[in-house]
């Protein structure tokens, strides 16, 4: 089937049209069922609710935070219109991912043989990571699916030669997203390069060379334009954090050895199975990132286009990695599994397509098993996904609390406590703020939980306590002076996620006996490993965390 054929089918197929049907419903729960704002969603938002648009363009964001501000923008709006709730703000990221999703099913069969256009489909509808960052107000949503729509936009212009009002709105479009996604930038490049590739050995060169200047020049300014405004916007101390915080994403410096040259196969690997968030959760990953590559071999081979159009968006990743300009990491890379999927589409038809050879049968067997186990982690666990679901543990906590118990909200679950304390009754005389003492061993926590001794009823309420040591040390501590009376915990929800639960505690510290077993200043604490400097007390929305104990 010719690129100009397949170009020019009318509708989606049935079959893609079912995948794009479970993938909308995937993302609709996941919407509707609105989870907690978590730490670095609150840092966002109050930075979206403060901005101004006719002042607020080169101001940097609060607490270190770094999005476009195009996307700021519309968040704004959003919020202006509706209100300032978690609707409104999971808006832009929830219609993004329904984009996104309809557009990677119109051009699947353009780039794919065979079974991968549905493939493909079917591997972008359910993936986790996809599903989760529907509902969060960060910018990773729009991220992959302004890709989608360079991909999809790029790829017209290069089938046929665009008319005049197509190239218009190309150039538009193209100026719009990298305004709405900063990796956009790195993905208009790429695209950007494939295209002039083929403009200069088209038969037609003269025809579209004069289409392509004037719009890579709208391209160019927009993208220069937006670089310069994310620059003048993102502090000296910002980007002192993002380098630290993402140093795993860029290259090890110096490099040790061979293995070293190999640093990106691991951040894809940990993409595909790694256990943070933005994951696919794939049990085994190495077999699919193994057929991710061959996938882009078969594609070489049978369609050029779709294996330049796959890989130059990562390659170009790579050399902003290497020049330590954006990291190659976690969930900082959502924005090329579009690439990778169709990758791994074609590599998936390309065995199916070679079983089949001997009989069909054993090809359909071949897809069935090779998308079984990336089906699995969505099967197991469906949406919706939810981590720090501190909202839940106060409601809870509203219904168990009794006149005159006291609260104590551990440092780094202050920022979303406070998003929701008085949502949910909390009176500001009813609770104690804790500080940020990760530049010490930790027995400052302890000292700020001797402050409540006598007290029959202390809550203790923790989230993001995500180093271990911090909740080992304050429940160690509570457990050796008081009995505990009470637990709520709100658990984690995302396929191959560690915990990252929300819990509250109740202890009774009023016995004499157990008072005197332990002092803070002799209790054994863990203390911190070397990697907890990783985000110290000044940087990132730890900033925002105002504690009431003076140490």
């Amino acid at each position: 089937m010719s690129a100009a054929s397949s170009a020019a089918r009318p509708r989606v197929p049935p079959l893609l049209l079912a995948c794009v049907a479970l993938g909308a419903l995937l993302r609709a729960i996941q919407y509707f069922r609105q989870p907690t704002l978590w730490l670095d969603e609150v840092a966002l938002a109050r930075g979206i609710l403060a901005f101004a648009p006719t002042s607020s363009w080169t101001l940097p964001l609060p607490f270190d935070q770094v999005a476009p501000r195009g996307f700021v923008l519309a968040e704004w709006l959003a919020a202006a219109a509706l209100g300032p709730g978690e609707a409104a703000l999971r808006l832009l990221p929830f219609l993004a991912s329904l984009l996104a999703l309809w557009l990677f099913a119109r051009i699947a069969p353009r780039l794919l043989d065979g079974a991968g256009p549905w493939i493909a489909t079917l591997l972008f509808a359910t993936a986790p990571a996809l599903i989760a960052y529907t509902a969060m107000v960060k910018a990773y949503a729009s991220d992959v699916c302004v890709s989608v729509l360079l991909l999809a936009l790029v790829l017209g212009l290069i089938e046929r030669p665009p008319t005049p009002a197509r190239a218009a709105a190309a150039g538009a479009v193209g100026a719009l997203a990298v305004w709405l996604s900063i990796t956009g930038v790195l993905v208009l490049t790429a695209l950007g390069a494939v295209w002039l590739w083929h403009t200069l050995g088209a038969r037609e060169r003269a025809t579209r060379w004069r289409m392509l200047l004037p719009v890579g020049l709208v391209w160019g300014a927009s993208a220069l334009a937006a670089i310069a405004v994310a620059l003048a916007a993102m502090t000296p101390h910002a980007q002192i954090h993002q380098q630290r915080f993402w140093d795993a994403g860029f290259p090890p410096s110096p490099l040790r050895g061979v293995r070293d040259l190999f640093w990106p196969l691991g951040r894809i690997t940990s993409l595909y199975g790694g256990s943070h968030l933005a994951s696919l959760s794939y049990l085994r990953p190495e077999p699919y990132v193994a057929l991710t590559f061959i996938g882009w071999i078969a594609l070489w081979r049978r369609r050029r286009l779709a294996a330049q159009l796959s890989l130059a968006p990562v390659a170009v990743a790579l050399v902003a990695a290497t020049l330590r300009q954006y990291p190659f990491s976690e969930r900082l890379l959502l924005y090329l599994l579009p690439f990778f999927l169709i990758a791994l589409a074609a590599g998936i038809e390309a065995l199916r397509a070679r079983a089949a050879r001997a009989s069909p049968a054993l090809g359909a067997i071949a897809v069935a098993a090779l998308l079984l186990p990336p089906l699995l982690p969505v099967a197991r666990q469906p949406p919706p996904y939810y981590r720090e679901d501190l909202a839940s543990v106060l409601e809870q906590l509203r219904a168990r609390r009794q006149p005159g118990d006291a609260t104590y909200v551990f440092f780094a679950a202050v920022p979303s406590f406070e998003w929701y304390a008085a949502r949910y009754g909390l009176a500001r005389e009813s609770y104690a703020l804790g500080g940020c003492h990760r530049d010490s061993d930790g027995r400052p926590y302890l000292e700020e939980l001797d402050h409540f001794r006598g007290r029959a009823r202390v809550w203790l309420l923790l989230t993001h306590a995500s180093r271990d040591y911090e909740r080992h040390d304050l429940l160690g501590y509570l457990d050796a002076i008081g009995t505990r009376r009470d637990r709520i915990v709100a658990r984690s929800r995302a396929p191959g996620k560690r915990p990252q639960n929300a819990e509250a505690f109740l202890y009774d510290l009023s016995d004499p006996e157990r008072l005197r077993a332990a002092r803070a200043a002799d209790f054994p604490t863990r203390g911190p490993s070397p990697d907890d400097a990783r985000v110290p007390c000044d940087e990132g929305p730890m900033q925002s965390v105002r504690g009431d104990f003076a140490r």
